[in-house]
């Protein structure tokens, strides 16, 4: 598991780590922008078996886009990253699956109230997160939460075989960006342009912004009504051309999550994907 929070929105969709440091929630002093991640499992949510990736070590593009925010800690994983290392400095010798354990016994034996404060801050933590990715074009090749589209999945091969799909809904913020690109009113880098972008957006309030959001939620009506269409035109034979299949579809749905999406990052295409975050709609 990766991500970091920082104090900095920007550094969601610059990809940056922050350090991170050994400081105790009890005595008040744990600050959530110092995380990092450490291995561990969190015993409070059930197990599920992990698809390995094909031999010879990590082939192909990454699974997450680089560019994306980086996924936001959990509040057991924020007890795991402060608990982790001082296990490991009480014996260095300890085997991590068992240093995972004693973390785990930990949290089980933790009091509500100190359970809240971890809560708390995971919540602030996926707040900023979920801001970032409302900002966040993916980059060719990934979904809009930064997820590699798998070429060998069904609904990858339906789209990509079908150009008779509607095209999806774009965002309030993927409207903008498109728009402040062509415009040239930033300047710099890529990466550079989308947090000046970002920033900007950020500080424009509700009016500001309405006349994206109106442009979005037009798309959104448009897509609906197309996608309604096309479903109850193509239904039946996309249907049948998943038979066989469709235990191992809801296998990736599970794994993955509903509501990918593909689009391309860069340039002021537009072609950019709508946007999952509550800041653009």
């Amino acid at each position: 598991m990766q991500g970091e929070e920082s104090s900095d929105d920007s550094d969601f969709l610059a990809g940056e780590s922050s350090s991170s440091e050994d400081e105790s929630v009890a005595e008040g002093e744990f600050d959530e922008s110092d995380i990092d991640y450490e291995s561990g499992e969190d015993p409070d949510k059930p197990k599920r078996k992990r698809k390995k990736r094909g031999a010879g070590g990590n082939k192909g593009p990454p699974r997450y886009d680089p560019l994306a925010p980086k996924r936001p800690l959990s509040e057991y994983m924020l007890f795991n990253q402060e608990m982790n290392p001082k296990i490991r400095a009480e014996d260095p010798t300890l085997p991590i699956t068992e240093v995972s354990k004693k973390v785990g016994a930990l949290w089980k034996t933790i009091d509500s109230e100190t359970k809240a404060k971890y809560a708390e801050m995971a919540a602030n933590i996926k707040a900023k997160y979920e801001e970032a990715l409302s900002r966040y074009i993916p980059s060719e090749g990934y979904d809009q939460r930064g997820r590699l589209i798998k070429e060998d999945t069904p609904a990858a091969k339906k789209a990509k075989k079908d150009p008779s799909m509607p095209k999806p809904a774009r965002s309030a913020y993927a409207y903008y960006a498109a728009e402040m690109r062509d415009s040239g009113k930033f300047e710099g880098t890529a990466q550079e342009i989308s947090k000046k972008m970002g920033a900007a957006w950020k500080e424009l309030d509700e009016d500001a912004k309405k006349p994206w959001t109106e442009k979005s939620a037009k798309d959104k009506k448009r897509y609906k009504e197309e996608i309604k269409a096309w479903e109850a035109k193509n239904g039946k034979k996309a249907k049948d051309k998943g038979k066989g299949k469709a235990k191992k579809e809801k296998d990736a749905d599970a794994d993955e999550g509903s509501g990918s999406s593909s689009s391309s990052g860069s340039g002021s295409s537009s072609d950019s994907s709508s946007s999952s975050g509550s800041d653009s709609d």
